[in-house]
This record gives structure tokens, sequence and C-alpha cells, in this order.
């Protein structure tokens, strides 16, 4: 699982390159493959999860701290499209403190998320609880490169009752 010292250290975006620019480079399906199966474990720790700005909104306002600042996987890749994730909690205290996000109201939170409609929200969770909310772009997005991959990874909520 990752944690909150993963992040604040750039572990988490080190692993992020190497894995990204690997999915990048492999061809066709890694689904039941070992690297697959690897990724899939690895990838599972975060728990990722596409969620609605509804759902994004009611963790903003549940949580005690939030940051803003660029998602994992932007400085990864030139010339990617610049979105934000919105850091809650201890991540977002963490990623403040070494100058990775910051630190902003649950209304600026909010608006951050709303900059960028068409990129998908998906929900992580370190250090045991759900703590990053990225809007991700699904170029460099690893979930999505898994997915283009045939590693679903991405849990989905159903829609209806």
């Amino acid at each position: 699982m990752a944690k909150v010292e993963d992040y604040t250290s750039g572990r988490v975006q080190e692993q992020a390159a190497q894995v990204l620019a690997f999915l990048k480079s492999a061809e066709g399906s890694l689904a039941g493959s070992q690297q697959g199966d690897l990724l899939l474990a690895k990838i599972q720790a975060f728990q990722p999860q596409l969620i609605d700005l509804t759902e994004a909104g009611q963790r903003i306002q549940a949580a005690e701290h939030c940051a803003v600042g660029p998602r994992a996987c932007y400085r990864n890749t030139q010339g990617s499209e610049f979105t934000e994730a919105v850091f809650l909690d201890e991540l977002a205290v963490g990623m403040a403190a070494v100058g990775k996000a910051e630190m902003v109201g649950k209304e600026k939170a909010m608006k951050t998320l709303t900059k960028y409609k068409k990129n998908p929200i998906v929900l992580s969770t370190v250090s045991g609880k759900p703590m990053e909310i990225c809007r991700s772009n699904t170029e460099t997005c690893i979930c999505w490169n898994m997915e283009k991959r045939g590693l679903m990874c991405l849990s989905r909520k159903e829609h209806g009752h």
C-alpha cells in the first residue's frame, strides 16, 4: 500500500514513470501475463475508483484538510495536459509541507476539480484512506493505460439502484 511518505518523497512519481514507460512500450493485452498480474497487484493497493463530482465534493466536505497540486503523473510526461489533484487530510498536509501542493479551503478544492470537466475523476487510497482525488488524463494516467492493455483496474459504481 502506498503511504503518504511515498508521495512526499517522490517515490510514487518515480514508480509511476517506470510503469507508464513499460505500458507505453508494451503491445497488445497484458491480461493474464505475469507482468500484468504484478501491475494489477501494485495498482490495487491504491483501490482506484472512478467517482463523479458529487462524490468528490462529499469527500472534500468530510475532509479536515485539503491541498491542490499537479497530479502525480503530470511531471512524468513532457507536454502532457496539465490537470490538478486534490489531496485530503494527512496527504494534503504532507504534500504541502514538501512544496508539492498548496493548502486550500474546501471551496477552492471543489473549484479546482470543476476546471477540468472533460477529465475523469479517480479516487485513490493512500495510507489506508481515500485521500487523492485526481482529474486524470487518459493519455498519461497509469490506470487508463493499464485498462488499454486489458488490465481492468478502475472500480466503477453501478448507475441506478
